[in-house]
């Protein structure tokens, strides 16, 4: 599975997940260091709990490399900042929301959801952003 993110994704600054799953793809993927950002979307934030008993992700938290986020508790303003900040919005033409495995399958009304949401908030701030140099 990390081949095939390295071969699609090696030279993303910023990567979007669906789950967390284990956590194992997300520390070998952050050993990239053209990879400034990844952002986790989860459901179930008791998944990440025990994970973290199991993985030491201190580090990539605290240098906000690694960004997990809540799916069911994002409000407008947090979009609303994770579209229009750098370097997110920077690479917005590359957005795109990957599932971190097929479990999260079963949570597929979500995911459209959420990447519906995404995708409108990209435009929204490239649009108030304009095109001027």
């Amino acid at each position: 599975m990390l081949n095939t993110y390295n071969d699609k994704y090696l030279l993303y600054p910023v990567l979007y997940f669906y789950g967390f799953g284990n956590g194992v793809l997300f520390k070998a993927l952050l050993q990239n260091k053209n990879h400034q950002h990844i952002v986790v979307f989860e459901k179930d934030i008791e998944i990440i709990w025990i994970m973290f008993h199991i993985l030491d992700f201190s580090n990539e938290l605290q240098s906000a490399r690694l960004m997990i986020l809540e799916n069911d508790k994002l409000q407008t303003q947090d979009y609303n900042e994770l579209c229009s900040f750098k370097p997110f919005f920077q690479f917005s033409r590359i957005y795109f929301l990957e599932l971190m495995s097929h479990y999260y399958e079963r949570f597929h009304e979500d995911v459209l959801e959420l990447n519906k949401k995404l995708v409108q908030y990209f435009k929204d701030s490239i649009i108030s952003h304009g095109n001027d140099s």
